[in-house]
């Protein structure tokens, strides 16, 4: 249970709100708040879209790393003028049409809308 004088974050404060935040006061009497580390509050495992979604993350990074370096200039170059990176304007054009090696995602033929729509 943490302990709490005045509003939060301001005068003084000690001991641990939820598993987020935790409070100290150093023998200077400066107070020093400590995150919890990525991962570390929510231990479950990802979610099925979280590990698909992670999984196409790394393999674009993958293929950026792959790229020559005029390859990459030239995304940097025209990532200049969004105030994006090289990297960041890859990435955003490469998510919504990448899908992963070996992932074939309609091979039967599906129908999503009962036969309105055939996305074969």
């Amino acid at each position: 249970m943490s302990r709490v004088t005045g509003p939060l974050m301001s005068i003084d404060a000690s001991g641990s709100f939820s598993p987020l935040l935790t409070f100290r006061t150093t023998k200077k009497g400066v107070v020093v708040v400590r995150r919890s580390a990525p991962g570390s509050v929510n231990a479950s495992a990802p979610s099925s879209a979280q590990a698909s979604n992670r999984a196409l993350y790394a393999y674009i990074l993958s293929e950026w790393q792959a790229l020559t370096s005029g390859q990459k200039q030239t995304y940097n170059d025209r990532a200049a003028p969004l105030q994006l990176s090289g990297w960041n304007l890859y990435l955003q054009e490469q998510m919504p049409i990448t899908t992963l090696p070996g992932t074939d995602w309609d091979s039967a033929g599906t129908d999503w809308d009962g036969g309105g729509t055939s996305w074969d």
